[in-house]
């Protein structure tokens, strides 16, 4: 058995691309080590293709929390147009005149939003287990309203990089992009 997840997870993380590594599984591994090294919460279970799929999946929704929550925070910060940006015309037509060199500055972009996000994650995680032993007793109801949350967070990413699409198609097919969108 132990040799069938060995060769699994070598399969995984041959097709694992830089952008999966570095902004879903290291965000989900840090926020996962750092949780059970501070918390009374245990994440890891021992089998290693169980604990690479969890910090692969705490990744993603700290990713996609950076995306909806932190980001559009960040955006709102008007004072010297903080965040700054492109429109997503204006980066299409860049990213196809560049070699793939605005493409890897992006990723790097959201990895640090995504290990800001971690941080805040962590952050929440470690005040609320403060109040577990409080609301221990509320075990379903909190699962319940963590699934729904996790639901509407998804759905949310879904909307947002359904539209990504829409205006990449758009970008490149030569009819306008929506001006108002920055990146």
């Amino acid at each position: 058995m132990g040799l069938v997840i060995e060769k699994i997870c070598e399969v995984v993380f041959a097709r694992i691309s830089s952008y999966e590594l570095f902004n879903n599984l290291l965000p989900g591994a840090v926020y996962a080590v750092i949780v059970e090294r501070l918390t009374q919460f245990r994440i890891f279970t021992g089998n290693m293709l169980s604990d690479v799929v969890m910090c692969y999946v705490i990744g993603l929704l700290i990713g996609r929390i950076g995306s909806l929550v932190v980001e559009g925070l960040l955006k709102k910060i008007k004072k010297g147009n903080w965040l700054g940006g492109v429109s997503y015309k204006e980066y299409v037509a860049a990213e196809m005149k560049d070699d793939g060199k605005i493409q890897m500055l992006s990723m790097v972009n959201n990895a640090y939003r995504s290990l800001v996000t971690t941080f805040l994650c962590v952050l929440f995680t470690v005040i609320f287990s403060l109040f577990w032993p409080y609301i221990a007793g509320a075990k379903w109801a909190i699962v319940i309203v963590g699934v729904i949350l996790v639901i509407v967070l998804l759905c949310f990413a879904y909307r947002k990089q359904t539209r990504y699409v829409a205006e990449r198609a758009k970008v490149i097919n030569g009819k306008s992009a929506r001006k108002k969108k920055r990146y």
